[in-house]
């Protein structure tokens, strides 16, 4: 929180956080029932705007992070594998999909930004999935 406050003294127009579901409570034993968006967003009391991603999949989840307290929502990985996502949304057309490694071997995407994306989705993908890496690599 003094990095918060150290932010905002320094007139920063807004702040942005990315978690895993836009709802995340806290991994540890002592956090667990806290939801760590509304701890920030209630500790940042709108002296700026507070931006918040994480699993934003639908206008479903666009309503309810909007509800949650977010001035903004940001929508990340979905746009990068489903560029008409944002479309889909405005028109309330549901788009629903999980990521995996052949999405993002359709993509167009930068080496760099490929690379990084593969790190992320493995980490998120069960065992039997990750194994797909080692036969596609040297498609990309």
């Amino acid at each position: 929180k003094l990095l918060i406050d150290a932010l905002i003294q320094r007139k920063i127009d807004y702040i942005h956080f990315s978690l895993s579901q836009f709802n995340q409570k806290g991994k540890r034993p002592e956090t667990r029932n806290v939801e760590i968006g509304r701890e920030l967003i209630d500790f940042i009391d709108r002296r700026v705007p507070v931006i918040g991603v994480g699993k934003i999949k639908s206008l479903k989840d666009v309503v309810a992070a909007s509800s949650y307290g977010y001035d903004l929502v940001a929508i990340g990985r979905a746009l990068l594998f489903r560029p008409r996502f944002g479309k889909a949304i405005v028109e309330n057309n549901s788009i629903t999909f999980r990521y995996s490694p052949f999405m993002l071997l359709k993509s167009d995407l930068p080496k760099g930004l490929f690379q990084f994306l593969k790190q992320v989705i493995q980490t998120e993908l069960t065992g039997k999935l990750k194994n797909v890496w080692k036969r596609t690599e040297s498609e990309h």
